[in-house]
């Protein structure tokens, strides 16, 4: 399953988020997104993550040590 939540203007991402399980990519592209639930990482599935354009200082070190997580776009 796919996700896109891109250009919404999101300042935070809801802790919710967690609860789609079988969530495989997440796009949160061109957002305002400056930190990152730690919940994001309960989604198992998920192996795709695209945070670019988005104000983050870097990707925090629990969303980079993700297994799952095979492509991640920060920039």
């Amino acid at each position: 399953q796919r996700l896109s939540l891109c250009s919404n203007r999101l300042r935070l991402l809801p802790n919710q988020i967690a609860s789609f399980t079988t969530l495989r990519e997440l796009s949160l592209r061109c957002n305002l997104l400056q930190d990152l639930p730690m919940q994001l990482t309960r989604i198992s599935a998920l192996a795709r993550l695209d945070l670019s354009y988005n104000p983050l200082g870097g990707l925090p070190s629990y969303v980079s040590a993700a297994p799952q997580l095979q492509g991640r776009r920060l920039g």
